[in-house]
């Protein structure tokens, strides 16, 4: 699919995020075009996300090679006591907000060093500080139909070689989408990733009319898996903590908890005495390996539940009942189905080459490799642990 070029030319890398794509997921039998650019590149038997496992932690650490400790974005949806600011993905002015963003994401980099970028959607890409997002990028549309994205890519890859971006990102959320509301064992979940391996073929099928394939990297990873919940696992806090004064942040597989009253101690006994199914611990204890302890807008209490067990603060509703997925995220991110894919092809990368599980903060400064940059120095990720797949 991608042969070896002796000609110097400009190298366009294009890194491609299927959220939610469970590494297994290739096991299925329903992804024959990416099974093949596998064959001509490097697979990895799974990447690990960072914690918690969740969409934007997840994009960021990619592209910045940071925890999310480090890179600022601790979840999807997070409060900063000191200015009562929320961070939440559905609003856009907020999302926008460069303050959020405490990680060099490899679009700065790549503008640092006078490297062009380009992002059709990926999080954090459409920052309100001219130097903090790409040379060219769209702003994100969960509507925008699949082909329109792969045509706005082409079209950056056809640009003249002055004005053609060194780097793009592309975003695709269909198996997340589908894995949340029927489980990733359904049809449905099958039929998305159906529908993405046919991206791809389309996606090569542009690069090869642009007779660009021997200069064109393509790295296609997810940001965290999927494991399959239901109703009936779900911890309560409200029926264990009854007379407690506490605030709590989040539901699902973490819930943070601080006393506003100074019982936290008591109340992190309280529950590891009464509650199955998941751990308490104080902030402070927080087991190091997770790197999720330092950052200041992370409660005191962090409550993680097992897999495929839900924390809620407050007694399931009617509504509850109606809206509840079937498929989630955000569990320990070293668990088997939290794990996501990484293969990459192209002429910077090893063919016909299978490793180990990767580290999905580490790809930064594997782009950076790729795009003969130095790195940011405060990123987390290391060469080498991943440089061995380059050629």
């Amino acid at each position: 699919m991608f042969t070896i070029s002796s000609a110097q030319e400009k190298q366009c890398t294009i890194l491609i995020s299927f959220d939610g794509f469970r590494w297994d997921y290739l096991n299925r039998n329903l992804t024959p075009t990416i099974d093949s650019l596998a064959k001509q590149g490097v697979r990895a038997s799974s990447l690990e996300p960072v914690y918690p496992s969740k969409t934007f932690p997840n994009h960021l650490a990619i592209v910045t090679g940071m925890y999310a400790d480090n890179h600022g974005i601790i979840q999807n949806d997070f409060l900063d006591d000191q200015t009562q600011r929320r961070f939440k993905i559905s609003d856009t002015v907020e999302v926008r907000d460069a303050r959020w963003y405490r990680g060099e994401a490899i679009w700065e980099t790549a503008r640092k060093n006078g490297k062009i970028s380009a992002s059709y959607f990926w999080p954090g890409s459409e920052l309100n500080e001219e130097q903090r997002h790409p040379n060219y990028f769209e702003r994100y549309d969960m509507k925008r139909p699949y082909q329109d994205r792969i045509n706005g890519v082409l079209k950056w890859a056809a640009l003249p070689v002055a004005q053609r971006p060194d780097i793009i990102t592309l975003y695709f959320d269909a198996t997340d989408t589908q894995g949340h509301a029927f489980g990733p064992h359904s049809p449905q979940v099958n039929g998305a990733i159906a529908q993405l391996d046919s991206v791809m073929a389309s996606l090569i099928a542009g690069l090869r009319k642009l007779k660009i394939t021997d200069s064109t990297n393509i790295i296609l990873v997810s940001d965290h898996g999927m494991t399959d919940v239901d109703i009936s696992r779900t911890i309560v806090l409200e029926n264990i903590l009854k007379g407690e004064q506490y605030q709590t942040e989040w539901s699902g597989p973490t819930v943070l908890l601080r006393s506003t009253n100074g019982r936290d101690n008591q109340i992190v006994d309280l529950l590891r005495k009464k509650m199955q199914h998941a751990s308490v611990y104080m902030k402070s204890e927080f087991p190091e390996y997770y790197h999720f302890s330092c950052n200041e807008m992370i409660y005191p209490v962090i409550i993680a539940a097992d897999l495929g067990w839900q924390v809620k603060a407050n007694a399931l509703t009617k509504k509850d009942s109606v809206n509840f997925d079937h498929g989630n995220h955000g569990f320990d991110n070293h668990q088997m189905d939290m794990q996501g894919i990484l293969i990459a092809s192209g002429p910077a990368y090893k063919t016909n080459y299978t490793s180990g599980t990767l580290k999905n903060i580490d790809i930064y400064p594997m782009l950076c490799k790729v795009l003969k940059i130095g790195p940011n120095p405060n990123a987390d990720g290391k060469l080498e642990r991943i440089g061995f797949i380059l050629r």
